[in-house]
């Protein structure tokens, strides 16, 4: 650390941008997460529409497992026992076996 002061003016200001920030990665998050799911047909099982409700909210891991989720026609053991080691999400993915 610098030992820098700083004012109460740079501080509210530099919260002020970390709160824009955050608002931001959550709205691109969600804009994602509808595109995501526009093209579904039928009804989504209910880890699907959890892990949606909070990559709307901006958690990365909740995206991946949507996207892994519609990748394998939205069945867990495909996600788990998924051989596609070339897609970037592949050492990432959830419910691993």
């Amino acid at each position: 650390m610098s030992g820098r002061i700083f004012t109460d003016e740079e501080r509210a200001t530099a919260k002020h941008n970390r709160c824009e920030a955050r608002r931001c990665l959550a709205d691109e998050a969600s804009a994602t997460v509808d595109l995501l799911l526009a093209d579904v047909a039928g009804d989504l099982p209910a880890w699907a529409l959890a892990h949606a409700e909070k990559a709307r909210r901006g958690r990365p891991l909740s995206l991946i497992a949507l996207k892994c989720g519609d990748c394998s026609g939205w069945q867990k053991a495909e996600i788990a026992g998924c051989a596609v080691t070339s897609c970037p999400l592949h050492p990432l993915r959830p419910y691993r076996a």
